[in-house]
């Protein structure tokens, strides 16, 4: 708070209208006290001096402002001389105008004659209309720059677009080379339309790939079929009901799947009927193909026992595991059941170096490679326990004393290591590629050795 009459500011840089009345002054008394620093700091004085700041502000409004000689050049006290007028109304009206009469002193473009100050205001308009027709042309050269920068992006997402279509394409190619036709339409699944790569395009290779996929899977499960269909004619709806769950789900392919179908319904209405006739023997048969499902849902439940890491490169799907990269598994639930029966499934001949390990306490390593099943014991050559095959089905029997392998087929289990406490794995495999492991529970392992 200040006394009445009091005067806020420092008024050697005070406007003239600040000491008449401060409440209407606006911005313009700010480019006042630009011009009167300017002045000190050219001069090397204030522009108008006196005893009392009532003084200072009443020359200021009432003397000329003079300059000191030798003083500053012509052009700069022009701009002072224009930033100091007495009434607001003939000072620059804004900051920008006086940016660009500090501009064209730069450039040597304001007249010296101090006499030719007025014509200031219409040099300030042609530079106005200087600025705006550089802004024009900045504004035409932006638009030349985002058309050209929106054509090449539109040419690189091109690009892109071939490429990574030309990649898909690539692996499409690989894994039908494999056999591997669910994973290929997987991936044409995974492609979205692009520049190189239309919808149409899309529908197109996936039309191919299915016929593909038919083809093989009908030549793989054309005799399964005619062997299902001579239990179901015989029948024998256990046994068809356990050959129709054996099919792997890469083998059904569209008409496959559909033939599937078939199948499936001829066995249940088959069971129908043995039901309306023969109620009893329908459920006994109903009993022992629970018993069935819940050994694969004790292999289900054992997968699930399993602490996989990492935990994205081993797929745990129903009492099946697919395998991807490399990494480990561990259980401790293992233990508390008798045998269990392992199908693993090599997806294609690159599998060569890819592996599967089952390392035990006592230092040997059941190895599965696609050229066989070895036996490492340390210090002792290895021993081949299966030769080369793409799919290896063999039971490991945890007793009382050891750990013992019977291969599918073998009479008599062999002792391969010292029981342990837990099942680990370890893998390695190649990228793009998997090993399928499916998992079963077998009861009673010691009443009956034959798988």
């Amino acid at each position: 708070s200040t006394n009445v009459g009091a005067v806020m500011g420092t008024p050697h840089y005070m406007a003239p209208e600040q000491g008449r009345d401060a409440h209407r002054v606006d911005h313009r008394a700010d480019l006042y006290a630009v011009g009167a620093t300017l002045y000190h700091l050219v001069c090397g004085h204030t522009p108008f001096g006196g005893d009392s700041a009532m003084e200072v502000l009443m020359r200021a409004a009432s003397q000329p402002l003079k300059f000191p000689e030798p003083g500053p050049s012509p052009a700069v006290r022009v701009l002072i001389s224009r930033l100091m007028e007495k009434e607001a109304s003939d000072r620059p009206q804004s900051a920008a105008e006086v940016i660009e009469m500090v501009s064209k002193l730069r450039r040597k473009q304001v007249d010296e004659d101090p006499e030719s100050a007025p014509k200031v205001a219409e040099a300030v308009q042609r530079a106005r209309w200087r600025r705006l027709r550089r802004t024009l042309r900045k504004i035409t050269w932006y638009a030349f720059g985002i058309s050209t920068a929106l054509g090449m992006l539109v040419l690189v997402w091109g690009i892109a677009g071939g490429w990574q279509w030309s990649s898909a394409r690539s692996e499409i190619a690989r894994l039908i080379k494999s056999n591997n036709y669910r994973q290929a339409i997987q991936v044409l699944d995974r492609q979205q339309p692009g520049f190189m790569s239309s919808a149409q395009e899309i529908n197109r290779h996936r039309s191919e790939v299915e016929k593909m996929w038919d083809s093989w899977a009908n030549f793989q499960l054309q005799g399964t079929y005619r062997a299902i269909s001579g239990l179901l004619e015989e029948g024998k709806l256990s046994d068809a009901y356990i050959a129709l769950q054996g099919i792997h789900e890469d083998l059904l392919s569209p008409s496959m799947s559909k033939e599937f179908d078939v199948y499936q319904g001829r066995w249940e209405e088959a069971m129908l009927a043995e039901e309306a006739l023969q109620p009893k023997a329908a459920e006994s048969r109903m009993r022992e193909l629970g018993q069935k499902e819940q050994l694969i849902q004790l292999g289900h439940d054992l997968l699930q026992g399993f602490v996989f890491t990492p935990v994205a490169n081993a797929k745990v799907h129903e009492n099946a595991v697919r395998l991807t990269g490399s990494g480990r598994g561990d259980a401790s639930r293992a233990v508390h059941v008798r045998a269990l029966r392992f199908i693993v499934r090599f997806s294609d001949a690159d599998h060569e170096n890819d592996q599967v390990a089952m390392p035990f306490p006592d230092g040997r390593i059941l190895l599965l490679k696609r050229s066989g099943i070895t036996l490492q014991v340390p210090g002792v050559a290895e021993r081949v326990l299966q030769k080369e095959s793409k799919q290896f089905t063999f039971t490991l029997g945890l007793t009382n004393d050891a750990v013992e392998f019977q291969a599918q087929g073998q009479l008599e289990p062999l002792p391969i290591a010292k029981l342990t406490k837990e099942l680990v794995w370890s893998w390695d495999i190649g990228a793009k590629r998997s090993i399928d492991v499916r998992l079963h529970v077998v009861p009673f392992w010691r009443r009956n050795k034959k798988n």
